[in-house]
C-alpha cells in the first residue's frame, strides 16, 4: 500500500512512481473532488497527477460576503 497517500484516514492511490516523493492534495469543496499535485526539486511549477471524488458529508454554506474586507 505504499502508492497511496493517507487524507482525513482515507486512501487514495496516487501510483507507485512517487514513493518517497512529496505530493499534496486539495480538496474543492465547490465541485467536491480532491486533487493531487507534485512537484519535482528541480522544476518550477507543480503537475497536476489525478482527482478523485471525495463527497463532504456535511451541509456547505456559501461564503457570507459581509466578512470580507473592502
Amino acid at each position: 500500500m505504499n502508492d497511496y497517500i493517507s487524507v482525513l484516514n482515507e486512501a487514495f492511490r496516487v501510483g507507485g512512481e512517487f514513493i518517497s516523493e512529496y505530493v499534496w492534495a486539495t480538496i474543492s469543496l465547490a465541485d467536491r473532488k480532491m486533487k493531487v499535485y507534485y512537484q519535482a526539486k528541480d522544476q518550477n511549477a507543480a503537475i497536476f497527477l489525478k482527482d478523485f471524488e471525495y463527497n463532504v458529508n456535511v451541509v456547505i454554506n456559501p461564503i457570507r460576503q459581509d466578512i470580507w474586507k473592502t
